[in-house]
């Protein structure tokens, strides 16, 4: 029986758009029946749940509540953060410099890559935290609901659409990303850097979907988010958190 994960040509039909010729290239690609279990689509309780939640986040909070008993009832990824403060200071300084420091994008841009991202993810939670903090930046209110509608008639700027298209494409099929998803943000006039932010910027919201789901926190109340948004977009993602510090 051959081995799920097999040494084999890339079909021609995932690159045609990127105009180049077949390679022989290693992929992972599991068996259908695995890769469906692997990503799951929107179908799925917790992604349901969360797009109850954010719809009226009154209702569903009392029905979702975290995993372990020795966490609070409104408990969030903060309360982790404390109980491993050496593990998340370092994820917190990582988080400062990809959504603060140098790059392409600027912080309401990155924002918003990561608020489409957790949306294309279905976690309600970060997408309402992180849509916050766009909104906190001078974005338009609903800009990044009308992003998740249509990428194509959003109001955002021309260049930034191929990025949203590659990051959608990130975070739902990553197996299916080409190079022609990668050629268009160059296009567009992207550089290297700002195809690094985007990968980097998808891969944390996948991260934090996981920790999400996985201790079953939510929903995220909007004033509460808000509030925060705020205190992030004043502190930073280091200082946000007491006991944490610029080292």
């Amino acid at each position: 029986m051959e081995h799920p994960w097999s040494l084999r040509p890339e079909p021609r039909d995932r690159i045609v758009e990127a105009d180049m010729p077949a390679t022989l290239q290693i992929t992972c690609q599991p068996p259908a029946a695995a890769r469906s279990e692997l990503r799951p689509e929107f179908g799925t309780e917790f992604a349901q749940r969360h797009a109850d939640a954010r719809a009226d986040p009154a209702e569903f909070r009392e029905s979702m509540l975290p995993f372990l008993d020795t966490l609070p009832e409104n408990a969030g990824p903060p309360n982790i953060y404390k109980r491993f403060p050496d593990l998340y200071r370092l994820w917190s300084q990582m988080s400062e410099l990809l959504m603060n420091g140098p790059s392409p994008f600027s912080q309401q841009e990155r924002e918003v890559l990561l608020a489409f991202a957790a949306g294309e993810m279905g976690c309600a939670f970060v997408l309402t935290g992180h849509s916050e903090v766009a909104y906190a930046r001078g974005l338009p209110r609903g800009s990044i609901d009308a992003l998740l509608a249509d990428i194509e008639t959003a109001p955002v700027e021309d260049r930034l659409r191929p990025v949203l298209r590659f990051v959608r494409h990130l975070a739902r099929q990553p197996d299916d990303v080409t190079r022609a998803h990668v050629d268009a943000m160059f296009a567009a006039g992207w550089d290297e850097q700002a195809m690094h932010d985007a990968v980097a910027i998808t891969a944390r919201a996948a991260f934090m979907h996981r920790l999400v789901a996985g201790f079953g926190f939510g929903p995220l109340d909007p004033e509460l988010a808000a509030s925060h948004a705020r205190k992030r977009v004043e502190r930073g993602y280091v200082r946000l958190y007491s006991g944490f510090s610029e080292r």
